[in-house]
């Protein structure tokens, strides 16, 4: 499985601005790329959750891994969950668990 996340205009740019880096990546028009590929997108607006469900554009992070975890099934939820525990600063818990359920849930 190929994945490719961008998370701004400027970082798409720069990754087709870098062909030699990231072959996978049409210069043309990532949308040419998608449409001869055939390949599935997600959307998945991590930021604009963070802040409108969250109250913390910081955790945009952690929204992406529950639709990563959602989109892939490569973890199972509740693996992802505590990895997400075991690993936030104390006190943070809630707030990561609750961007993880956001992004889960696109």
């Amino acid at each position: 499985m190929d994945l490719h996340i961008t998370l701004t205009r400027k970082q798409t740019k720069d990754i087709k601005s870098q062909p030699e880096k990231y072959r996978f990546l049409s210069t043309t028009s990532t949308f040419d790329f998608i449409d001869e590929h055939n390949i599935k997108v997600y959307n998945a607006p991590a930021t604009k959750t963070a802040m409108d469900d969250i109250g913390l554009k910081i955790v945009a992070n952690i929204v992406m891994v529950g639709a990563i975890t959602k989109i892939t099934g490569v973890i199972s939820k509740d693996a992802a969950i505590e990895s997400i525990k075991a690993s936030v600063p104390a006190g943070t818990e809630d707030k990561n668990i609750a961007a993880f359920e956001a992004g889960y849930n696109f």
